[in-house]
């Protein structure tokens, strides 16, 4: 889920066609490890005969293999809700100060520096556009 929505963020923008293909082959070597890693813990939980009790039944290799698969795509939904939204897309929506917002904290985060030494600022001009 998250290689498509990455793909298609920087599918059109302005980035060089080099680091476009690079970021491109990470995303389907990625996939490919997925698909090899989930394989692979099949393989190795599916076959075990052992069970445990528990509240909610007996947990069984494929209840186990079941739950890890799962872990990803939880963790993905909490970041939907704890990740910004994009200043791209707030800009759209007619949302300058939450986009300027979202910038001086992704600027105070990659550089440490403090959110008044941000470099750039708008003007009521640009607001109102």
């Amino acid at each position: 889920m998250f290689e498509q929505t990455f793909y298609a963020l920087i599918r059109f923008s302005n980035i060089s066609k080099l680091l476009n293909k690079l970021i491109h082959s990470f995303l389907l070597n990625h996939s490919s490890i997925e698909i090899v890693y989930f394989t692979g813990l099949g393989w190795a939980i599916l076959p075990q005969p052992w069970e445990i009790d528990s509240p909610w039944g007996p947990l069984r290799s494929w209840r186990l293999l079941t739950i890890l698969a799962a872990v990803p795509s939880l963790l993905s939904g909490v970041c939907l809700f704890t990740l910004p939204e994009s200043p791209k897309f707030l800009l759209a929506a007619g949302k300058p100060d939450e986009a300027l917002r979202v910038l001086k904290k992704v600027y105070t985060t990659n550089t440490g520096e403090s959110e008044q030494s941000y470099p750039v600022g708008y003007s009521e001009d640009t607001k109102r556009l």
